[in-house]
């Protein structure tokens, strides 16, 4: 039976680097990589973006419950849209290094270590150490990955345990081995408590590994062990939350995540045009793997087309099967954003090789991955170099993304890209707001917005409520707080700053009192009100 995993021979035999300095090699090039961003973590200061603070703040919290006894009872509770395993990797870090700078970073550090370690057992699977090692830190080296690794969200410990998963998959000959399979069931739990969109990564894996398998009853019987070990972990979060994730999916009055039609707030294009249906192709080749090596897979495609013996590869099936199988799933799946789909790296970085056999070009490869890693990491292009077709001229709102074809760019927008030193006087706002005040906070800038004043107040040890303004008309929700921060220039997000002038016109016409005024990065100026109103 054990000939029926004999790979299909890929290389022919010559002196390789052994599979003891092919791990050396690998942990070299990873240190070398954490190098990277621990330099890029000492020249940034600027607070992080929307979601990046949302997460950032939910493990603050699970370390305030866990210092005060209640995490047990409060686990399901805290964070209800999203599932808690992340947000415990945050707070066990931060009662380790409290108020360290390098929060993302060393909660990351899991995600990064699993990934580099399954993407090489399978990679040399069929292609020798001397190559396998690069392969290894491929998925790291890709710009999105980079950006992503560097910042606080689901996403990389997301594609960690999908890359862990696809591999045990593979490695128990579908699900034919009793421990992998139960590995591959614990790993599932880990998954889906990080993000619930976990099983629609492997959907596709497991179902060509159920055609594959030589014993379906054992696929079954393993498969369903796995799950027995995995569901009372899963279902510790997700049974008291299972009414409100419901709730998260719109019925057919509320239509924004149907998925031919846009989604109305970020303005995607639906599956009724077709950049709806080239969505996450145009984003791996846009955001993952620029011109160079879209071409460079695009030409391994061709080559595993036509080869034979490639073709008939077990292994190569796999891996084709997982990239597009979560394309096509995640095509349906509204809203769409480039970070959504980094849980392929894995099989696109292998793909990416797997058709060629000249060690020289491979190790060039690995070379120019390396450069562009640096080159997406710190300014060495002025850190605003971008080429690339259909860009739109004016983006205030990013709808850049919904339609731009990437060749090369050393940035995301002015959210990620190179370090940068920006004070946005965050700290200077919470020290003048007493604590337990409500502040209400108008604009909507990517490191600039309500969540980043809640996160620096927390960090503080300062606890104080913001509501946001700005996205309705209702300057009645003015007499619910005592403070408003707003600016000048700029306001952000149009979508979600219909209404600022408005409320600054409101302000204004009532004679609110500035209680400060701060210059910020942008050339403008940060501005606190005071409620007049003697009840605040």
């Amino acid at each position: 039976m054990k000939e029926h995993w004999t790979p299909v021979p890929l290389y022919a035999a010559k002196p390789s680097v052994s599979g003891r300095a092919a791990w050396l090699l690998l942990g070299v090039g990873f240190a070398a990589v954490l190098l990277v961003h621990f330099i890029w973590e000492l020249q940034n200061d600027r607070p992080p973006a929307w979601d990046m603070a949302h997460h950032q703040l939910m493990g603050w919290k699970y370390l305030e419950a866990a210092q005060a006894g209640r995490l047990p009872e409060e686990f399901a509770s805290i964070s209800r849209h999203y599932p808690p395993l992340y947000y415990l990797i945050e707070s066990a870090v931060l009662q380790l290094f409290p108020g360290t700078q390098f929060l993302a970073l060393l909660s990351n550090l899991p995600a990064l270590l699993l990934i580099a370690f399954c993407t090489f057992k399978m990679a040399v699977m069929f292609i020798p150490p001397r190559v396998a090692w690069g392969i290894g830190l491929l998925p790291l080296l890709m710009p999105m990955s980079a950006w992503l690794s560097r910042e606080s969200l689901l996403e990389p410990m997301l594609a960690a345990w999908v890359t862990a998963g696809g591999y045990l998959i593979y490695h128990s000959e579908f699900l034919q081995k009793k421990t992998p399979s139960l590995l591959f069931g614990l790993v599932c739990a880990a998954g889906t408590l990080t993000k619930w969109l976990f099983p629609a990564y492997l959907f596709f894996p497991l179902l060509y590994a159920f055609f594959r398998c030589r014993d379906k009853r054992r696929f079954l019987i393993n498969g369903l062990d796995g799950l027995l070990l995995a569901l009372p972990l899963v279902l510790f979060y997700y049974l008291p939350n299972l009414r409100f994730l419901l709730d998260l999916y719109p019925t057919t009055p509320q239509d924004s995540w149907i998925p031919w039609r846009p989604y109305p707030r970020h303005g995607e294009p639906g599956l009724n045009n077709f950049w709806g249906w080239i969505y996450y192709p145009r984003v791996l080749a846009s955001y993952y793997l620029f011109l160079p090596f879209t071409v460079v897979l695009a030409w391994s495609a061709f080559r595993w087309g036509r080869n034979r013996d490639l073709r008939r590869h077990r292994l190569l099936q796999y891996l084709w099967v997982w990239v597009a199988g979560a394309v096509i799933i995640m095509t349906f799946v509204t809203p769409k954003d480039p970070r959504f789909i980094m849980p392929v790296i894995t099989p696109l970085a292998i793909l990416v090789f797997v058709s060629f056999r000249n060690d020289r070009f491979q190790f060039l490869c690995i070379v120019l991955a390396f450069l562009i890693f640096i080159a997406v990491s710190f300014p060495l292009l002025g850190g605003k170099f971008k080429q690339a077709l259909f860009v739109p001229g004016q983006d205030r709102d990013y709808q850049g993304i919904q339609r731009e074809w990437v060749f090369f760019q050393d940035h995301y927008f002015e959210v990620l890209g190179p370090p940068q030193r920006e004070n946005w006087r965050l700290h200077e706002i919470v020290g003048v707001v007493p604590p337990k005040a409500r502040v209400g906070f108008l604009p909507e800038l990517s490191h600039f917005h309500s969540g980043a004043l809640v996160l620096t107040a927390t960090q503080s040890g300062k606890q104080i409520q913001v509501l946001r303004l700005g996205s309705t008309d209702s300057p009645e929700l003015l007499g619910r707080v005592s403070f408003v921060v707003g600016k000048s220039g700029s306001q952000g997000i149009s979508y979600t700053t219909l209404f600022n002038e408005k409320i600054y016109e409101h302000i204004k016409r009532h004679g609110w009192p500035i209680i400060g005024v701060w210059d910020l990065p942008d050339r403008s100026q940060a501005f606190l009100w005071r409620n007049p109103s003697p009840s605040l």
